[in-house]
């Protein structure tokens, strides 16, 4: 085994926010890799005694918004010489974007796109709109910036016959999301996620628009994507189609991961748009008549990305080492196939 070890190409790695079990088990499939001993150093805000003991190394950070949480990382990347580092929360991707050419400079290279991508994308108005203009499909949408044009929009979209969905342009996660229930009969699950919330009535006091712009749209269906992209500088980009099998993805139950050339296509095309230049989280529900249409590009990778390893497609190690100019190979997809839970891929190995 230590010969094993010798010959492979080493590779110093710091990945954030590595509390999570599916985070975990993607530094699990890590160690694996055949090709690349990946050194890997864990990083999260509160002790993780499963990543401490996955990670050759681990370090308890600030939360990304944390102004000590910048310089606490570049101390921690200068000292233990990383050469590359991947966040996978929003605010840490929001954070180490704006720093990621002083951390070149120290020999790291930071997978996440860089500051303007960053603000435009967590922009869902402006993201809609450049996707827009570039005559690629989007789903219908107004954006209002008064409350009481929310109303007038809701209206034009046909509540309370038709169900219409109110969130905030740079929310995250379904946080300040509204889902206006109509009489079209929505599916249970539609709102139905952690911090989204399903209301009946526009008189509700449950309905509490703040300042700030709103996208007024019309409910999209399942089925529900996740759709993981990989693009940066001159390698050859790489992207993976997976169906949540639990729409709201929160918990997850697991994917299937579909042979879908239109949507791989799509999902090049939005990436090239917007000059992403990392590994992106690409969430995407279905339009009725236009098929499966972009919901948000999130700064960071999917929490639910190892479930792609555990299937044996590596995107995540493709991602890691081409960051640090190492080409390796990774399998595409021949047809659909099913994605467990890690739990079911351990039971079922």
């Amino acid at each position: 085994m230590a010969k094993f070890i010798m010959n492979r190409t080493q590779l110093r790695i710091g990945l954030t926010a590595t509390g999570g079990d599916m985070v975990a088990s993607a530094m699990r499939s890590l160690s694996q890799n055949s090709e690349i001993n990946f050194h890997i150093h864990a990083f999260n805000y509160e002790y993780s005694e499963v990543s401490a003991s996955i990670a050759a190394d681990f370090d308890v950070l600030p939360s990304g918004a944390d102004p000590d949480y910048v310089p606490k990382i570049i101390e921690l990347v200068k000292n233990n010489e990383l050469q590359v580092l991947m966040p996978w929360s929003d605010e840490e991707a929001i954070a180490l974007s704006e720093v990621r050419d002083n951390l070149s400079k120290l020999g790291c290279t930071v997978l996440v796109s860089p500051p303007d991508v960053i603000q435009t994308i967590t922009d869902k108005s402006k993201t809609y709109d450049m996707i827009k203009t570039a005559g690629l499909k989007v789903p219908e949408y107004i954006a209002v910036s008064d409350p009481s044009d929310i109303y007038h929009a809701v209206k034009f979209y046909g509540y309370p016959q038709r169900t219409v969905v109110v969130k905030p342009v740079d929310g995250r996660g379904g946080r300040g999301v509204y889902v206006l229930l109509g009489d079209d009969n929505p599916p249970d699950w539609l709102g139905s996620g952690r911090r989204e919330n399903r209301v009946s009535s526009l008189n509700t006091h449950d309905v509490e628009f703040g300042s700030g712009k709103y996208l007024v749209m019309p409910c999209l269906h399942a089925p529900v994507y996740d759709v993981d992209v990989f693009r940066f500088n001159d390698i050859a980009p790489k992207c993976f189609v997976r169906e949540r099998n639990n729409p709201t993805g929160i918990p997850y139950t697991g994917n299937v991961l579909r042979q879908n050339d239109e949507i791989q296509e799509y999902a090049k095309n939005i990436a090239s748009v917007m000059k992403l230049q990392s590994l992106h989280d690409i969430d995407m529900m279905t339009d009725p008549i236009l098929g499966p249409v972009l919901l948000e590009i999130n700064p960071r990778p999917s929490g639910s990305l190892a479930g792609l390893s555990s299937a044996g497609y590596r995107l995540l190690d493709y991602a890691l080492a081409g960051a640090a100019g190492i080409q390796i190979d990774i399998d595409e997809v021949q047809k659909d196939a099913r994605i467990y839970t890690y739990t079911e891929s351990v039971a079922f190995s």
